[in-house]
């Protein structure tokens, strides 16, 4: 018998889907949170929130718009909460790079990412 099921291994690969994708939710909620938090002027409680959601999204979806915005959050909260501006530089790098490398120099992503890096202050330095 042909066909493409996926075979008697199937229910222990749905439960790692399923497994991922809560995983994939919970960052994803961590973004929203952060985000609420940051227009709450509470940067500093939305720092340790959005660094462990952006680690959730770079290892699940790291050319995912919401990574990138994760990483833009992260990198405001960092200055609005008086943090050490070289990490908020460095996740903004870090995203660039993999903006890049994944949809070219002229992505209006990297003029993004170049624009909120100027506004923070990050450039140069």
């Amino acid at each position: 018998m042909g066909g493409g099921g996926f075979g008697p291994g199937h229910p222990v690969m749905l439960a790692a889907l399923a497994r991922l994708v809560d995983v994939l939710n919970v960052g994803l909620l961590g973004v929203t949170l952060g985000q609420a938090l940051l227009a709450a002027e509470a940067a500093v409680e939305a720092v340790p929130l959005l660094h462990d959601s952006l680690v959730i999204l770079e290892r699940l979806v790291p050319e995912d718009v919401n990574t990138v915005t994760c990483a833009m959050l992260l990198a405001t909260a960092i200055v609005k909460a008086k943090g050490e501006p070289a990490v908020a530089r460095a996740v903004l790098e870090r995203t660039s790079e993999r903006v890049r490398q994944s949809a070219g120099e002229h992505s209006p992503l990297l003029a993004s990412l170049a624009e909120l890096s100027a506004k923070l202050g990050l450039v140069g330095s």
